[in-house]
């Protein structure tokens, strides 16, 4: 008896996972930048992809001490301090507050869930510049507007907080 029931949890357990699969499958992505490169500049203003900071090859050991971070790749380290426009999915850190001032944006909206986890270049630290800004719904892709940095950011205790960040100055629905 016992095996026929931990039988049709393991297959419930499949059928749930397929479930969640193909639903993302359908979610709305954000739109690609630009065709190839991922970048485009358009009058001062980069339209920035993920696929274009993913595909940077940055190799980070997050359990090294500070003096021994490498730099960022050179096509990362050219967007530093840039007015950028990147579309991608909320991920909130701290709290399920519509009103973020802070949170990570990343591809989609299971980027962490499914596969490999997210190496340190997949995800952009949004902080706003103007306070918190309104977030109703973080299925939907979400255009962030404002300044690039590029560079190991840690905190007081040596912590990593993100090597891609964006203050922002617009945070708006995509579409």
């Amino acid at each position: 008896m016992a095996l026929i029931t931990e039988k049709r949890l393991t297959i419930g357990m499949i059928v749930l996972l397929a479930g969640i699969l193909v639903a993302s499958l359908f979610q709305k992505q954000p739109p690609a930048a630009g065709k190839g490169t991922g970048m485009v500049d358009q009058g001062g203003v980069v339209k920035l992809g993920f696929d274009y900071i993913k595909d940077a090859d940055y190799q980070f050991d997050a359990n090294l001490p500070a003096q021994k971070d490498q730099p960022p790749p050179p096509k990362l380290k050219q967007l530093d301090g840039r007015t950028v426009e990147i579309t991608g999915f909320v991920m909130p850190l701290y709290n399920p507050d519509p009103k973020q001032f802070q949170f990570l944006l990343a591809q989609s909206p299971n980027g962490c869930c499914f596969g490999l986890p997210p190496q340190i270049q997949h995800l952009v630290l949004v902080r706003m510049e103007s306070g918190k800004s309104e977030i109703n719904d973080p299925t939907v892709p979400y255009v962030v507007r404002g300044t690039f940095s590029v560079g190991i950011d840690r905190d007081s205790g040596g912590y990593v907080n993100s090597l891609l960040r964006v203050t922002a100055v617009s945070v708006k629905p995509a579409g």
